[in-house]
């Protein structure tokens, strides 16, 4: 099982945006290496995240490369991992995990769940305190995109975080894109199943915020 530390960052302006790139940009990166349910020869994106904290709010960033972008989906809670989509399942106990999923222009689906199947979504109005920024770039017929996420802990709604600092939590990052051309899973803590499936906190990797 994976490990990391999320370091915490003091006196951050969370209305600094270039502030936040400077900050996740400096911090270290991590790759999503697990290429999951791969066919022989089958296509994988380049794809890093960087993590930071400031006791109220997460800050995740993903550095993504890949061949084929597709962004149709606008509804929150929609289907957004049809499209480029990055994410983030996060477990702080045994009695179920979060997860965030962005498609490439911010759309977001979050929900609590206990199973793949035992969902509750969260409110669109609660998505509206996430903060995401996009930068992308077409070079050489690739496309090189970041996404910049803030989630604030009053999104995890079934808990009550006073402080992020010092909690141990379990989580997993993902990169994926069922609707495109060449689907393609990948995580950053490995995944063992049969069929396609991030929705397996066992296989979670393990996180401290500093």
């Amino acid at each position: 099982m994976k490990t990391l530390k999320v370091p915490h960052i003091n006196d951050i302006d969370l209305n600094d945006v270039d502030q936040l790139h400077s900050v996740l940009n400096e911090q270290e990166k991590y790759p999503l290496e697990f290429h999951l349910w791969e066919k022989k020869n089958e296509y994988k994106p380049r794809v890093n995240f960087s993590l930071a904290h400031n006791n109220h709010s997460i800050l995740l960033k993903f550095f993504v490369e890949e061949k084929e972008m597709r962004a149709n989906v606008t509804q929150t809670n929609g289907a957004v991992w049809e499209d480029s989509c990055v994410e983030f399942f996060v477990s702080f106990d045994e009695s179920g995990y979060y997860n965030f999923e962005f498609n490439s222009i911010g759309t977001v689906l979050a929900a609590f769940r206990r199973s793949r199947n035992e969902r509750t979504l969260l409110a669109e109005d609660a998505l509206k305190k996430i903060e995401t920024y996009t930068k992308l770039n077409k070079k050489d017929g690739s496309f090189y995109w970041e996404m910049l996420i803030v989630i604030p802990t009053e999104l995890f709604i079934r808990h009550s975080l006073q402080s992020l600092g010092g909690i141990v939590c379990r989580a997993n990052f993902y990169k994926c894109g069922d609707g495109l051309s060449q689907p393609h899973y990948l995580s950053w803590n490995n995944i063992e199943s049969g069929t396609p499936n991030f929705h397996l906190p066992q296989f979670f990797g393990e996180i401290f915020f500093e």
